[in-house]
């Protein structure tokens, strides 16, 4: 009796990575079959229903900090008529520009915004599905979708007025673009390779980085086209000409990024592509003490980066990013071996589950907002990141998940991740930077888990046990807080912010210093050596001390002298607080021009505070009071006077301190000769000293 022909392993169906011919086509049923589209809708809007619904009385869903508040400034400068950035793009212009045209339409309102940010993130799990479907099994895809839709990090970027769901949505697009245009029937279809470039393009004016994906995705299709066998014709799509798909995937990119190029080159007569933040990203990835998950923070470290860009030569934007790329260049190459195990270090956080804050923590709105989708506990990247490096070493290591013969979407989808990982690398690691990854990652981690449950189940124990092995070491490997990122002292920031937030007051709720207070106090005792937070500090009690300072001033005009005393007493006890803070901040950084400044500020008011109480003693005929008053105004006026000139040696372009130096000069030359010390001061002066 003769045994019926086994089929060929070729064309047998991959129960989880989809059909086994190497240029598959459309899969049955579409890209989007409706049942699957609103089980991924669904999903999705619920999380994002009570991601809303609990974020909502955050101060942080009202007022964007860090970077979201850079791109709303710049957005109600653009609706307000007026010049945001004169020199060539510092940050990329994508999202303000869209964010200035919510502003015109909703008014300056977050809440359109988010809104509209929650449909692009309902919208990219859709594109999650269709790129599965045409790489991975239905079942694959499916499951795919839904993990990304459930995902937290997405909503947390979803209600900031970031750049990320945006960016993300429209290289996803790009990818799905990519993929049917590589696996049409026929042929490679150009159509699809030139819309997918000017996706790519538009997501790279949010997001630079995105420019790796062009040429490294054009390199790619020429190769592949250039490869002999059967795949050659259609991939080409053209005969002899394998060049033709990678062009019109570089050619789309350029003419979408091309307007913002050539405003780059009219008005800082430099070649930007889109923005010059290279220099400092890579600064920031390099630095002494880089930590391989900070940027460099908007406070006294950016001042000082401006200030040696400044004494380098370098006046404009594109300047200074020239000229910080080479001093990075200039660290990698003094110490190469620091240089690699940065990147290596990075290489470990990135695929790991403990995120570095970036903008506002993760970890702290859990923590101290109620977020609670943001906690260690709900589904994200602890659990997901090691079931998709499983289905990343499945897909290379055919074997260990079953896999069939790798196609030329398979190819797409790990090339696209590998270039956005490794673009990530010179630079420093963030959810932010990882966003744009998430969705591929998602379609892993369900290929590794049905890969894994389907070797379980067919009774493959060598497979299965070598698929639970790696399973194990990933999550082991992105569990384990290698590098400390998850400690209390990455929340002092946050505080910060929160703080400031709260002494301005949102929402219609009134200012609440003393609640800011409180919270600056939290930031200053989890980090004190930051000065940052200790200059902020001291900043919120001179605003304090403001308001009695005015009632000072207009009780001394009212001749209102034991007023005039109390107040200053009042204000006295809280300028002599900030200061404090202050001496601390330049303790911490002496190059810090604006807490010298701010310091010779507090001794400022003193002086006027002990000039005002010299005049009221005189009035009285006191002489004793009014000479010990004199000499104390002396005193403070000289402080100022040299906090001021230690700010202006650093900074001799400062107006505010040259402004208010010389009203140290004229506070001294005013005062009443009721002491030698005063005489010798006022002469000095007018020696010209």
């Amino acid at each position: 009796m003769s045994k019926r022909p086994a089929k060929p392993a070729a064309s047998r169906p991959d129960p989880v990575g989809g059909p086994s011919t190497p240029d598959a086509g459309y899969p049955p049923g579409g890209l989007f079959p409706r049942h699957q589209v609103i089980a991924v809708v669904a999903a999705a809007l619920a999380l994002r229903l009570v991601y809303f619904l609990i974020y909502r009385d955050s101060p942080f869903y009202h007022i964007p900090v860090v970077d979201a508040s850079t791109f709303n400034l710049w957005a109600k400068a653009i609706v307000a008529g007026q010049q945001f950035q004169p020199d060539v793009f510092f940050k990329p212009p994508l999202y303000p520009y869209l964010l200035a045209a919510s502003y015109r339409i909703f008014g300056p309102d977050v809440t359109p915004v988010y809104l509209l940010q929650a449909t692009l993130g309902v919208s990219t799990s859709l594109l999650v599905l269709g790129c599965g479907r045409l790489v991975f099994s239905a079942r694959t895809a499916l499951t795919g979708a839904l993990v990304y839709a459930l995902l937290p990090v997405p909503p947390f970027f979803e209600f900031q007025l970031l750049a990320e769901s945006l960016t993300t949505l429209l290289a996803l697009l790009a990818l799905l673009l990519l993929l049917v245009g590589v696996c049409r029937r026929g042929g490679v279809s150009g159509r699809y390779l030139l819309l997918a470039g000017v996706a790519l393009g538009i997501a790279a004016l949010g997001r630079p980085n995105l420019l790796i994906l062009p040429p490294v995705l054009a390199a790619w299709l020429y190769l592949r086209a250039r490869w002999p066998g059967s795949n050659r014709q259609a991939l080409a799509g053209a005969g002899d000409r394998p060049w033709r798909p990678a062009l019109l995937l570089l050619l789309g990119a350029v003419v979408a990024i091309a307007p913002v190029t050539l405003r780059n080159a009219r008005v800082g007569k430099a070649l930007v592509p889109v923005s010059a933040n290279l220099g400092v990203n890579l600064w920031a990835g390099i630095r002494p003490g880089a930590d391989g998950v900070s940027p460099v923070q908007i406070g006294v470290a950016w001042d000082d980066l401006q200030l040696q860009c400044a004494a380098a030569g370098a006046q404009s934007t594109a300047a200074s990013s020239r000229f910080l790329t080479r001093q990075s260049l200039k660290q990698a190459g003094a110490d190469p071996l620091r240089a690699v195990g940065l990147v290596g270090k990075k290489a470990v956080i990135l695929v790991g589950a403990h995120e570095g804050r970036n903008n506002i923590g993760a970890a702290f709105l859990a923590r101290e907002q109620g977020l609670f989708l943001l906690g260690r506990w709900w589904p994200g990247f602890w659990l997901i990141g090691p079931f998709a490096l499983l289905g990343i070493v499945g897909t290379l290591w055919r074997r260990l998940l079953d896999r069939p013969r790798g196609t030329a979407q398979q190819e797409v989808l790990l090339l696209y991740l590998a270039a956005l990982a490794v673009v990530v690398l010179p630079f420093f690691v963030n959810a932010r930077f990882r966003m744009p990854l998430l969705p591929v990652l998602a379609l892993y981690a369900s290929y590794g888990f049905w890969g894994l449950a389907v070797q379980l189940r067919t009774g493959g124990v060598r497979g299965g046990a070598a698929a639970a092995a790696v399973l194990f070491v990933a999550f082991v490997g992105v569990n384990v807080d290698w590098f400390g990122l998850n400690q209390q002292v990455t929340t002092a920031r946050d505080e910060m912010n929160l703080a400031v937030i709260l002494a301005q007051g949102y929402d219609g709720q009134p200012p609440d210093p003393a609640a800011a207070d409180q919270h600056f106090a939290r930031a200053v005792q989890i980090d004190p050596n930051d000065a940052d937070i200790v200059d902020r500090r001291g900043l919120l009690i001179l605003t304090q001390a403001i308001p009695l300072i005015e009632q000072a001033e207009a009780a001394e005009r009212l001749g209102q002298g034991e007023q005039m005393l109390q107040y200053d007493r009042e204000a006295g006890s809280l300028i002599e607080a900030a200061s404090a803070q202050h001496r601390q901040a330049v303790r911490l950084f002496p190059r810090s021009f604006r807490s010298y400044t701010s310091l010779g500020d507090c001794y400022l008011w003193l002086a006027e505070a002990a000039t005002r109480q010299t005049d009221l003693a005189l009035a009285h005929a006191d002489g004793v009071v009014a000479r010990e008053s004199a000499l104390a105004a002396l005193g403070r006026y000289e402080s100022a006077g040299a906090a001021y000139d230690r700010a202006l040696r650093i900074k001799p372009d400062y107006r505010w301190a040259q402004t208010n130096i010389v009203l140290c000069r004229d506070g001294i030359l005013a005062l009443p000769l009721l002491d030698a010390a005063i005489v010798t001061s006022q002469a000095r002066f007018k020696d010209g000293d």
